[in-house]
């Protein structure tokens, strides 16, 4: 047989979509003698630093920094660095490449924190959200399952709400899982008219555009934390963003009760009689009380009671102690008939879910709805053939056995015959995401 030209990157990437060996030894064969040497460079690597990795993301980082070498021969990229970009810098990048290497090439841009950014994102993503069939499905998938790595990623490190540690051109908002990050903005003052439906934010930092119900116009009004930092006349109303530990500077209401002085309205102030209990302040540990007006008690202290370890209290909201994926600040998961995120209610907000194997994963994100043992949390179990927690891969992650040069069936440096080890290809599909996931992403 006469050997083609396929470059290593070349053949990688059609290993990528086969499903059986002769798939496989067509795609080795197709590659110059050189690029089959950087193959199998790279698989003997892999094979004795990083065979014992037991998660996809430490395979990923034993493949980045034992194995970058020869990553680099056959990517055509040399080993990963890192650079200044931000995450959301480098997922703009990833958007307009078509090849590894322009991937490549944007994930070293990044820092380091932003190349862990966008991994823990599109992990999340493939993971749960790979068999979406549609538009809306994937995104709703994504804000059920990753909003908190998407928020991470494009809203950069929490900020300060009422303004003064955002860049220039950008501004602090709350996010949905209840943190606050900086986003662009157009930068309008206090006072000025703004579009409330606008999809980027009008307000300049430290102010939001907030308008009257079923009307797109408003006015850009000022965040506070107390009825102190909004001035004569107003007052800092706690409801507007349904939280309470800032507000937004409202028009004094006519009849505002405030018995102990403390700038809070009764209204909001959950115990008008007591100066050192309102919205906004920090919460004393061991006095059992809500001194912040946030419906918990003494959270956040070490003498709080948190068995499943997810940052709530037992007493303090977590209305299931025993599961981490369920507490205040956790997403509603449609279709599984529980409260995930402690606010008396089932699947609001959930549009019809079908659910056939009541495993709480509708059909349109659960791969096989017939079988309760197949959802997208669930772990791989190996050796089954099946692609037990959907995300597109079988067995992966398992312990396998592979072929290295010199042994039954390897490549020799110059030659078109012999076999390659699918058990082996699978674990580097499965978990060299270095490579795999930018090709998604591309």
């Amino acid at each position: 047989a006469v050997c083609a030209t396929s470059t290593c990157d070349e053949a990688y990437t059609c290993l990528v979509d086969c499903s059986d060996q002769a798939c496989v030894d067509a795609c080795f064969d197709a590659a110059t003698p050189n690029a089959q040497t950087q193959l199998n460079a790279l698989l003997t690597c892999l094979d004795a630093k990083c065979s014992n990795a037991t998660t996809d993301t430490a395979f990923q980082q034993c493949a980045e920094s034992q194995c970058g070498n020869e990553v680099g021969a056959c990517f055509g990229t040399g080993p990963v660095g890192t650079g200044t970009d931000s995450c959301e810098a480098v997922y703009d990048c990833l958007v307009g490449c078509s090849d590894n290497t322009c991937a490549t090439a944007c994930y070293s841009d990044g820092t380091a924190e932003a190349q862990s950014q966008i991994d823990a994102m599109l992990t999340c993503l493939d993971t749960n959200c790979a068999n979406a069939t549609t538009d809306a499905a994937y995104q709703q998938c994504a804000q059920q399952y990753c909003a908190g790595e998407i928020t991470a990623c494009f809203s950069g490190p929490p900020c300060t709400i009422t303004g003064g540690s955002c860049d220039t051109g950008a501004a602090c908002y709350p996010t949905q899982d209840g943190s606050t990050g900086c986003f662009s903005s157009a930068g309008k003052p206090v006072g000025q008219s703004c579009n409330a439906d606008a999809t980027s934010l009008e307000c300049v930092d430290g102010a939001a555009c907030l308008a009257e119900e079923n009307a797109s116009t408003g006015i850009c009004q000022r965040f506070c934390t107390s009825n102190a930092g909004c001035g004569a006349g107003k007052f800092c109303d706690f409801t507007v963003f349904g939280v309470n530990t800032f507000g937004v500077c409202d028009v004094t209401p006519s009849a505002c009760t405030d018995a102990d002085n403390d700038g809070a309205c009764a209204d909001v102030d959950c115990n008008d009689n007591n100066a050192a209990v309102r919205p906004g302040l920090t919460e004393a540990c061991g006095n059992s009380i809500d001194d912040n007006c946030n419906g918990q008690t003494d959270e956040g202290c070490s003498s709080c009671v948190d068995a499943d370890e997810d940052g709530f209290c037992a007493n303090a909201g977590d209305c299931n102690d025993n599961d981490p994926t369920i507490s205040p600040s956790g997403s509603e998961r449609c279709g599984d008939s529980v409260d995930n995120n402690c606010n008396g209610q089932t699947d609001e907000g959930c549009a019809t879910c079908t659910d056939t194997d009541k495993d709480g994963y509708c059909a349109d994100v659960d791969c096989n709805d017939a079988s309760a043992t197949v959802h997208p949390s669930v772990a791989e179990t190996c050796g089954n053939g099946v692609d037990d927690n959907c995300n597109g891969q079988t067995d992966e992650g398992c312990s396998t056995t592979p072929t290295t040069p010199g042994s039954t069936g390897a490549r020799s440096g110059g030659g078109c015959a012999g076999g390659m080890d699918a058990s082996w290809l699978a674990l580097v599909l499965g978990g060299l995401g270095l490579v795999a996931r930018r090709r998604v992403c591309a």
